[in-house]
C-alpha cells in the first residue's frame, strides 16, 4: 500500500497498517493520542514534526496509532471535539514560518464518532522551503526524528531549484444517447474524459496520460475517438491501454482535457461494465507522477 499516493484515508487504511506491521520510515510517522495538547511543549513539538519533513523529502504522520520499537501498535482515539481539525491547522499555520502549501489534514472517525478520531496529515516536499519553526530554528527529518538543520543546510534549502506540479483533477464519465451497431449487436456509447490541473507555479510542457480499462474479455468492448479531439495523439499500445500526448504548454491554475476517447459497450454487458470495469489513470510530467483508481460505477457523469 502506497500511502503517499492515496487521496483519501479510511480505518481501513489505518487497520492495514497495523495488521501489516508497516514501520516507520524517513517518510512515515507515527504518535499517538497524547501527541497532541495544550501546552506549549507538545504544540512545539507538532510544529517541529511537520516542519521536518516539508523541509526534507516530505511524508506522512498519522496522528492517532501509538508504535512500539517504530511498529504500529494500536490505534488510540483522539477526542475531535477537543482537538479538531481546526486546531491543528491552526497549530501548524500558527507556529510554522512561511505557510506550507499542499499540507493536507485527513480526518478519520471511528464508527462516526468525532470523539474516536485519527488525524492523517500528508506534507509535502516544500517548494517554499525552508520552513522555520516558531522557535526561530530550521528542522529537517533524519531517521525516525526532527533534527535541527546546520546553518549550510539551510542555505542549501533556500536554493532549492522550484518544479512543475500536475494533477489529475477529475476522470469523468459521460452516457451518450447515441448507439452504433457492431457485428448486429446494439453498442451503447460512453465518453470518458481525463482532466489534468497545473496546481504549480511553472508552465509546464512535457506531460502526458496513460490510462488503463481492465474488463473481462467477453465484453466485447469497443474504442473510438471523440469527435473533438483532433489536436490530442491517442494511441493504443495494448488493449484497453490509452496514451496521450500533447505539445501544449499548461500555464499555472490551467485546466486542460489530456485524454478522451469513447468506449461502445454491448447492450447485455451494460451491468456488467458498471459493476466491474476499473480504470487506472497515470499522469507523467517532467517534475513527477500522479495517480487514480475507479471503478465505473463510483464516476459521476459529466455536468
Amino acid at each position: 500500500m502506497d500511502l503517499h499516493l492515496k487521496k483519501t484515508f479510511t480505518l481501513s487504511d489505518i487497520n492495514k497498517i497495523i495488521k501489516n506491521k508497516i514501520e516507520e520510515s524517513f517518510y512515515l510517522d507515527f504518535k499517538s493520542a497524547d501527541a497532541l495538547g495544550f501546552d506549549e511543549h507538545k504544540k512545539d513539538e507538532i510544529s517541529k514534526d511537520i516542519g521536518s519533513f516539508a523541509n526534507s523529502d516530505g511524508g506522512i504522520i498519522i496522528y492517532g496509532i501509538l508504535e512500539k520499537d517504530h511498529i504500529p501498535f494500536k490505534i488510540t482515539p483522539i477526542d475531535g471535539r477537543t482537538f479538531t481539525k481546526e486546531w491543528l491547522e491552526h497549530i501548524i499555520t500558527d507556529r510554522i514560518q512561511q505557510r506550507i502549501p499542499e499540507l493536507h489534514i485527513y480526518p478519520i472517525r471511528i464508527e462516526n464518532k468525532i470523539e474516536n478520531s485519527i488525524y492523517v496529515v500528508k506534507i509535502p516536499s516544500s517548494p517554499l522551503a525552508p520552513h522555520m519553526c516558531n522557535n526561530g530554528r530550521f528542522y529537517k527529518r533524519y531517521d525516525f526524528k526532527a533534527i535541527p538543520m546546520m546553518e549550510f543546510e539551510v542555505r542549501r534549502l533556500y536554493s532549492r531549484p522550484l518544479s512543475t506540479k500536475l494533477t489529475i483533477a477529475a476522470v469523468y464519465l459521460d452516457k451518450k444517447k447515441n448507439f452504433e451497431i457492431f457485428d448486429d449487436i446494439k453498442h451503447k456509447e460512453f465518453e470518458i474524459g481525463v482532466l489534468v490541473k497545473n496546481t504549480g507555479k511553472l508552465i509546464e510542457k512535457d506531460y502526458k496520460v496513460k490510462l488503463q480499462l481492465n474488463s473481462t474479455e467477453d465484453m466485447s468492448l469497443r474504442y473510438s475517438y471523440s469527435p473533438d479531439t483532433t489536436d490530442l495523439l491517442m494511441e493504443e499500445d495494448l488493449k484497453g491501454t490509452f496514451v496521450s500526448k500533447t505539445n501544449l504548454p499548461l500555464f499555472p491554475d490551467e485546466e486542460t482535457t489530456c485524454l478522451k476517447f469513447i468506449i461502445h459497450v454491448p447492450f447485455n454487458h451494460e451491468v456488467d461494465f458498471n459493476n466491474i470495469c476499473t480504470l487506472k489513470v497515470k499522469l507523467l510530467y517532467s517534475s513527477g507522477i500522479d495517480t487514480a483508481e475507479y471503478r465505473i460505477s463510483d464516476m459521476k457523469p459529466i455536468k
